[in-house]
């Protein structure tokens, strides 16, 4: 990551509280941070795949029959990727899932053994 900012280091504190206490106040404060992110366009860390016809994300179908991109808020959450570390702006992440029905949300910090914050569209739309 080019520039490890606060408002990354706001998402990881988030993320941790979540993993601690799964509460809904924590769960709200995880995605109020992925969406400033998101609004002011910040690297992230994603799973991804390079192509011919550039990058995409990498990520798993979920329960609800909708794909989640993998995101992670510090390198020291990459683990167990089936594709490559790679940075985009979080604007342009969110894009693509504003693009695609298929796509629910984002996966953050996903770990084989410990599964991720599942993050909705709908969490992200809907927080005021």
């Amino acid at each position: 990551m080019a520039k490890f900012s606060d408002l990354h280091l706001q998402l990881e504190m988030a993320a941790e509280t979540f993993h601690k206490e799964e509460t809904e106040e924590n769960g709200n404060c995880v995605v109020r941070e992925l969406k400033k992110l998101i609004e002011e366009d910040k690297e992230l860390l994603f799973e991804g795949v390079k192509g011919p016809n550039g990058m995409t994300p990498g990520g798993f179908y979920s329960s609800d029959g909708r794909f989640y991109f993998h995101i992670f808020s510090s390198r020291m959450h990459l683990q167990n990727l089936s594709g490559e570390a790679m940075v985009a702006g979080a604007g342009q992440l969110w894009k693509l899932v504003e693009q695609n029905d298929i796509v629910g949300g984002f996966s953050l910090n996903h770990k084989d053994e410990e599964g991720a914050i599942l993050i909705t569209r709908e969490e992200i739309t809907d927080l005021q």
